[in-house]
């Protein structure tokens, strides 16, 4: 990462923070964009922007004068959000980001080297008419047919961008994606998503807040912390490209059920209220994605390995950051 030059967009989200002070750390030179006016990077020596990821003119003017290397592309409209405002999320999902990577083409046709585009993707790109099928840990090649258009959007760029990168052969664009579980940060409450009751659960339960789950007790998910998430993703962003076989990879911490989950949260707030409210289109959406995906790819090709299983991620991450914080 030393002194490259790195374009993260969406910023001020959950990943987009959490990725920051590495990529500061490790000597890159960032620019941080994000729709949010008030959002300001407190990281010396980053650039913060503040604008759409619609608006072409402004990506256009910072492509020209950073030339960018490297973009972690993190804005978009989530799960539910997509579900609810389908005609703007395809502005920014798939229209923003298609001039995102053709902006990223073009920089590396000029330059003569690769732009490194990493995108975070989701498994809302998994669906099946066989509901028994996604009970089972999928691969990355199996039952991609997404119900949410969500999902849709994200197997659509994960397409683009790996049809791009084999028409150049490498030379102007190096597409690299990660298939997320649902992420759960203590340092921030994530929006819009489909799996964001499992950080609801936890945050609610440590401020001593009633909560309502919104999925039914039996749905379950992969999920994985928000350190084991940018570990994945910066250990793939500087993988030797000579070593993938891919250009999109599952990575996962732990599959857990909202009940089990509730149960991991009241052993270590016994006081916790957390009640079972499901929302039925939200619960459908959870029912469409998979129990648990397979890694195992991530891990044969680069080294992908997770440190955060459901119980240690409370012994190790959770609790302690929630303590540090009060």
């Amino acid at each position: 990462m030393k002194n490259r030059s790195v374009f993260v967009t969406g910023a001020g989200g959950e990943l987009g923070s959490a990725l920051l002070s590495h990529l500061v750390k490790a000597g890159a030179k960032v620019v941080a964009l994000d729709v949010n006016e008030k959002y300001v990077c407190p990281l010396a020596g980053v650039r913060t922007v503040h604008g759409d990821l619609c608006n072409q003119n402004l990506l256009q003017s910072l492509f020209d004068e950073h030339k960018f290397d490297m973009v972690f592309h993190f804005a978009a409209l989530l799960s539910s959000a997509a579900e609810k405002n389908p005609f703007l999320s395809q502005k920014v999902n798939v229209d923003g980001t298609g001039f995102l990577l053709e902006l990223a083409y073009n920089a590396g046709k000029e330059r003569k080297s690769p732009t490194r585009f990493l995108f975070p993707s989701s498994i809302a790109v998994y669906g099946s008419a066989d509901k028994a099928r996604l009970r089972s840990p999928l691969t990355e090649d199996e039952c991609l047919q997404p119900e949410t258009l969500y999902g849709i959007q994200k197997l659509f760029t994960e397409q683009v961008g790996a049809y791009l990168t084999r028409r150049c052969s490498g030379e102007y664009l190096d597409f690299r994606s990660l298939r997320y579980p649902g992420l759960i940060s203590i340092d921030t409450l994530p929006t819009g998503g489909t799996s964001d009751y499992a950080a609801e659960m936890i945050h609610h339960a440590n401020d001593g807040k009633a909560y309502g789950c919104f999925v039914s007790s039996n749905s379950k998910l992969p999920f994985m912390t928000m350190p084991d998430a940018i570990a994945a993703l910066t250990s793939l962003a500087e993988a030797d490209a000579d070593k993938l076989t891919r250009s999109v990879y599952n990575v996962r911490g732990f599959s857990v059920s909202a009940a089990e989950l509730r149960e991991e949260v009241l052993k270590h707030f016994p006081k916790a209220q957390i009640s079972f409210e499901p929302v039925e289109w939200r619960d459908n959406v959870v029912a469409s994605w998979p129990d648990d995906i397979d890694d195992s790819l991530a891990q044969k090709d680069w080294g992908w390995s997770a440190c955060h299983s459901l119980e240690t991620a409370f012994t190790d991450y959770f609790l302690p950051g929630l303590r540090k914080a009060a």
